[in-house]
């Protein structure tokens, strides 16, 4: 059998979170992006923000950019980013945690449709069934503490209005959390219903 050609490279500005950043459907790459926040930069340069940018191969050996949306939530970086379909979600995240939901089924015109701004950041995002998300992330507060680890549901059955379903916080203000989930795919298992991702906790007693 043959085995894989290389047929085209791209480029696109700022830095990938991670390998749900990158998404081809339909011929398409869809890759998202946190700008470089340069340490020479000076007070009257724009604030690093993100983007989502489409490319498509030119069959001359370039990925070339046909769409993109820039400049999204300035100041903040992206923590967790899911695209399926026309359909894409992404976190972002300083001191309060915003999911934006983002139509993508016209590939030259990306467009952020909802947003949702709630206390802590989402890690991960899972998809549980055609109107839910399922996150992994981290509780916090309106002034950007954080806490233990969060386990969110979000309702995007109205694309233009996200809303968080349902949150179970693992520890309290007492405690401390972690799992390894938070940074590292392999440690989520969604199966018949069933979340099990491994956590431990803290008491500082």
């Amino acid at each position: 059998e043959d085995g894989p050609e290389y047929t085209s490279s791209g480029e696109v500005n700022g830095w990938i979170y991670d390998q749900f950043a990158l998404s081809e459907y339909d011929g398409h790459l869809r890759v998202a992006t946190t700008d470089f926040n340069d340490w020479w930069s000076s007070e009257d340069d724009e604030e690093p923000a993100n983007n989502l940018f489409v490319l498509r191969d030119d069959n001359k050996g370039q990925l070339r950019t046909i769409g993109s949306l820039t400049g999204l939530a300035p100041g903040e970086r992206i923590y967790a980013t899911r695209m399926m379909g026309d359909k894409g979600y992404m976190v972002t995240f300083e001191q309060i945690d915003p999911l934006f939901t983002i139509d993508l089924s016209n590939p030259e015109a990306p467009e952020v449709k909802g947003e949702l701004k709630i206390p802590g950041y989402s890690a991960y995002l899972h998809p549980m069934g055609p109107d839910h998300l399922l996150a992994v992330g981290v509780d916090g507060d309106d002034q950007g503490n954080l806490g233990g680890v969060a386990i969110s549901v979000f309702d995007v059955s109205d694309f233009e209005n996200p809303t968080l379903a349902h949150k179970h916080v693992i520890s309290d203000e007492d405690n401390w959390s972690w799992s390894e989930a938070l940074y590292d795919h392999h440690a989520f298992t969604f199966h018949r219903g069933v979340l099990s991702i491994p956590a431990y906790s803290w008491d500082y007693s």
